[in-house]
């Protein structure tokens, strides 16, 4: 079988010399570098007009969570080893998490987010997923479990979002 003899590279000339000696690589660099940008123009847009849809579904959020945290948006709760759902009034976060001197003390972005030892154990901080587990199991982000008087809620992933944002809204 007859083999046609291969045609060997011209000695020390990479392709992109050769490509770049005709002419064709400075085309090619440009078109990508061109290619390129417009895709960074083109992302960046969307992303501007995403943070606008963004924020304004925050703000909406963060208006649902201040209704759960007053009442408004009633929640369903209990305290600890009482089967009784308590009345809507009486779960409120508001009753005993704001006002001068709160008796569960205050819930905002500080209180929440700079490390504290709470109730004895170490040092720690809450975020959406540990306030969560907080409100329904009565533990906190330090595995300490939460005064019985602190009621345990059904909350929907929603409303608990919902509330975080709204607390990490609160200055005080």
């Amino acid at each position: 079988m007859f083999k046609p003899p291969r045609r060997s590279k011209p000695a020390g000339r990479s392709p992109h010399a050769t490509a770049r000696a005709h002419g064709r690589g400075r085309v090619r660099s440009q078109s990508r570098s061109r290619s390129l940008l417009l895709a960074l123009v083109a992302a960046t847009a969307m992303a501007t007009a995403g943070l606008g849809v963004w924020a304004a579904q925050d703000g909406l959020t963060a208006q649902r969570g201040q209704a759960v945290f007053e009442g408004r948006t009633a929640l369903v709760a209990h305290l600890p080893q009482q089967p009784t759902a308590l009345p809507a009034l009486a779960t409120a976060c508001a009753n005993c998490h704001s006002g001068a001197e709160p008796l569960g003390g205050a819930l905002t972005r500080h209180t929440l987010a700079q490390p504290v030892a709470r109730r004895g154990g170490p040092a720690s901080t809450y975020d959406a997923g540990s306030l969560c587990r907080a409100l329904a199991e009565g533990v906190d982000p330090a595995q300490v479990v939460l005064p019985r008087a602190m009621p345990r809620y059904q909350v929907t992933a929603q409303d608990c979002a919902a509330l975080w944002a709204h607390l990490m809204q609160r200055a005080s």
